[in-house]
């Protein structure tokens, strides 16, 4: 659900794990599901939310440090939702955290992840020549060991910051690269982004039948997300009803059952 961009269902399912793994004891179980629902409100730009869910990640684990993958998830996360509040020191300082740990342990996909949030974080505060060794190693450890979805995002994060130093054709290089790769029969926000960026940097190139077509893939992109948000509304309003009638019958049902008790009781005494 957090990947085909569906969070009020992807929330109430990270609920329901959570539920079990308190159940069952499991840390590792509850940092999980905690870490995801972070996560899926970071993708719905509830980054307040985001930050509250990692930071009670992290005092899970620190109960019962476990395993080192789970903390530098953790570093990671907490350290973008910072950025995304515009934190950006502080969402430093999580970011090498990260990476410290992810180079101890030698762990690839981490060390790129942090490699590209450190320069998503400089991006943002537009030093953008910083940013780019950064984003350029994070893609040469994901074109190794990631999946496709994260190469696909090396690309467009390396193509973000050559549109903001205006290198257009080079930027529209790396994003077709990312375009080979990505699902485009799944409506989520990576969709999103490339296409916007296609659009945008097509028509910076003066490209402009290109530049539309990307624009009315965008906008059908975002009416069909819309669409299902609206759907998922609905259900839940939907089930909200059905558990008013079913909490009504209910009460009926118990009401007929204290006034028989009542009545027992009256003969009873008689």
């Amino acid at each position: 659900y957090n990947y085909i961009s569906d969070y009020p269902k992807a929330l109430d399912n990270f609920d329901k794990a959570l539920k079990i793994f308190k159940t069952n004891g499991s840390t590792l179980g509850q940092v999980s599901a905690i870490l995801n629902k972070g996560n899926a409100y970071y993708y719905s730009t509830e980054c307040g939310k985001a930050e509250k869910c990692y930071r009670v990640a992290l005092e899970i684990y620190r109960s019962n440090p476990v395993d080192e993958s789970s903390l530098t998830n953790i570093y990671n996360n907490l350290g973008s939702a910072c950025a995304c509040q515009e934190k950006y020191q502080e969402g430093l300082y999580w970011f090498k955290k990260s990476l410290n740990i992810s180079e101890k342990r030698h762990d690839s996909i981490s060390i790129a992840y942090a490699y590209n949030n450190i320069g998503s974080n400089l991006n943002a505060q537009d030093k953008f020549d910083d940013a780019l060794p950064y984003l350029e190693k994070a893609l040469e450890l994901k074109l190794k060991h990631g999946s496709n979805t994260e190469k696909a995002d090396g690309y467009v994060n390396i193509a973000a910051t050559l549109y903001s130093k205006k290198n257009y054709s080079k930027a529209l290089m790396n994003l077709e690269k990312a375009q080979l790769l990505l699902d485009t029969s799944v409506y989520n926000n990576d969709l999103k982004r490339l296409y916007n960026d296609l659009a945008d940097n097509y028509e910076h190139l003066n490209k402009l039948e290109l530049s539309n077509k990307y624009h009315k893939l965008l906008r059908h992109l975002n009416s069909e997300i819309l669409v299902k948000e609206m759907a998922a509304q609905i259900e839940q309003k939907d089930m909200m009803n059905e558990f008013s009638k079913s909490h009504l019958r209910d009460s009926l049902v118990q009401a007929s059952k204290i006034e028989k008790q009542k009545a027992e009781i009256g003969r009873s005494n008689t």
